[in-house]
């Protein structure tokens, strides 16, 4: 994760953080700040690619030529002497965003899936964190940058031994490869992905706001000095990071809808409260501290969502995916500030403004709150042609009500290859509406139908099912509290299914099955047991 990190820290040399550098060619801060685009854009095109090759070779490959490139980028900063030598290095930097899927996929890969979600909130974290250390080393004397980038050349050139002694075993080599792999254009219009890269956007914006006009801010409104505000935007950064921790866990106990609106919900007034330049000290500071906890939290949801959500044979293009799109996203906030202040000479048009923005975020998500959980699948590659293999989910509301996202794209992902019967306990009973919905949202192909039944189920509601299933719909059969894995076992066995199975979560290993029963009905073999987030 550092490691990465130190790779975000060369990624954003080439801009605003390295604005020292530009000052030393002869640069104003708007040519300097559009050289920096460079890199963003350059980062944008290899992400999704730099993930692809990742998930076929695996990390060990890819990091440590990522780190060569970006440890030579960093020493030709000090030899570039002309702009056209200075943007054969910005594009030489952009290439150091190629890590972060790399790094987010190996680091997937690593944990089982219980421990994922909580893993890419630590990775959030340390990009944090290094923003926060590349911040503060523009609080050091003007002659230490030269030093400061040979160590960084230095280190990178270390971490890269370190990677590609340390990273086996990051692709199972003994598994076969899938048939084929979603394409960049599937990743990219997968519906988890648009919402995803949106939040990770707005999420990631908000931090990058802060690193990028904070200093300004401070020294404008509050007549900091230059060295003062570098080390206060740092101090607020770094508790991002912390921050990003923090939703890592709450999004594992708290559906993960509620807790990114309740972060912009807090974070709009402070940033209202902020456009009027109250007293430092006193009102300030402590407002400042609470946006960096909102959007820390929220950017460690996020990364927890994609850790828990992304398949791990390919998790290093899904975060290319949405890092790719989202990265667009999260240069809008910095931009609105910069540019607002740069007409109208204020920041606090510019703070409404972005209050008015968390509003809105808190408001979406309040309004389409089911929308995100029912996305939360992306394009699985086949390892074999669908079959019509018939299979009898049970699971109980009261077991699920904290992953009901994992649930429906499990049981997504399961309809696109089974037929399938979903058994479910409902607890309380808005739980199933909330199901059906999300299912009818992520299987716009499929017809949701439900029904109750008793347990023992009724000939004429078993007659039901099996109507529906030959009509290629999906029944959701709603039973009594306590009944799920009776009601389908029973069902099972008289509509003849090939596979009976449990959807509970684990603490280490997240939503998993349990087979309940395994029966050879028809011809063939019986089909892989359902992994759910796999």
């Amino acid at each position: 994760m550092s490691g990465v990190g130190l790779l975000y820290l060369t990624w954003t040399l080439v801009g605003p953080f390295g604005l020292d550098i530009g000052r030393r060619h002869g640069l104003t801060v708007g040519e300097w700040a559009l050289l920096g685009t460079i890199p963003v854009v350059v980062g944008m095109l290899v992400r999704v690619p730099a993930g692809m090759i990742a998930d076929r070779y695996g990390a060990r490959h890819l990091l440590p030529a990522v780190s060569t490139v970006a440890a030579l980028s960093v020493l030709a900063l000090q030899l570039a002497d002309s702009v056209p030598a200075l943007v054969g290095v910005a594009c030489a930097v952009g290439l150091a965003s190629a890590a972060f899927p790399a790094g987010a996929g190996a680091i997937i890969r690593a944990f089982p899936p219980g421990r994922r979600g909580a893993a890419m909130s630590l990775f959030a974290a340390a990009v944090c964190l290094v923003t926060a250390g590349g911040i503060a080393s523009r609080a050091l004397p003007v002659g230490a940058p030269d030093i400061g980038l040979r160590i960084l050349a230095g280190v990178l050139l270390g971490y890269g031994l370190l990677a590609h002694r340390l990273l086996r075993g990051d692709v199972d080599r003994s598994a076969p490869p899938p048939a084929r792999h979603p394409g960049p254009l599937a990743l990219i219009r997968a519906p988890a992905t648009r919402h995803l890269a949106v939040w990770f956007g707005v999420s990631g914006g908000g931090v990058n706001a802060l690193g990028l006009t904070m200093p300004s801010y401070l020294v404008n409104a509050y007549g900091l000095s230059a060295r003062n505000a570098f080390v206060g935007t740092a101090a607020t950064v770094a508790l991002c990071a912390g921050a990003a921790v923090l939703g890592g866990w709450l999004s594992r106990r708290h559906d993960s809808t509620a807790v990114l609106r309740g972060c912009y919900a807090t974070v709009a007034p402070l940033l209202l409260l902020l456009a009027f330049h109250p007293p430092l000290a006193a009102v300030a500071a402590p407002a400042l501290a609470g946006v960096a906890v909102g959007f820390g939290v929220a950017l460690g949801t996020v990364c927890s969502l994609i850790g828990r959500v992304a398949p791990a044979h390919h998790a290093s293009a899904t975060y290319g995916a949405v890092s790719a799109v989202g990265s667009a996203i999260a240069m809008l906030p910095a931009l609105l500030v910069i540019g607002v202040y740069g007409i109208d000479g204020s920041y606090t048009i510019a703070l409404m403004l972005l209050a008015g923005g968390a509003v809105a975020s808190a408001g979406n998500l309040h309004a389409r709150r089911r929308w995100l959980s029912a996305a939360m699948h992306f394009p699985v590659p086949a390892t074999a042609p669908p079959d019509a293999a018939l299979t009898v989910v049970s699971l109980s509301a009261r077991q699920v009500r904290s992953q009901f996202g994992d649930v429906i794209s499990a049981l997504a992902a399961l309809a696109t290859r089974h037929e399938l019967v979903v058994v479910f306990e409902p607890d309380p009973a808005a739980d199933a509406a909330r199901l059906i919905t999300g299912l009818r949202l992520r299987l716009p192909a499929h017809t949701i139908l439900a029904l109750s039944a008793g347990t023992p189920p009724h000939p004429h509601e078993t007659a039901a099912v099996a109507e529906q299933l030959e009509a290629g719909a999906l029944p959701v059969v709603l039973v009594a509290a306590g009944d799920a894995i009776p009601a389908a076992l029973m069902l099972g066995d008289q509509i003849h299914a090939d596979q009976v199975v449990h959807l509970a979560p684990d603490r280490v290993d997240g939503l998993v099955h349990s087979v309940v029963r395994e029966v050879r009905h028809r011809t063939g073999p019986i089909p892989p047991p359902l992994r759910s987030l796999e």
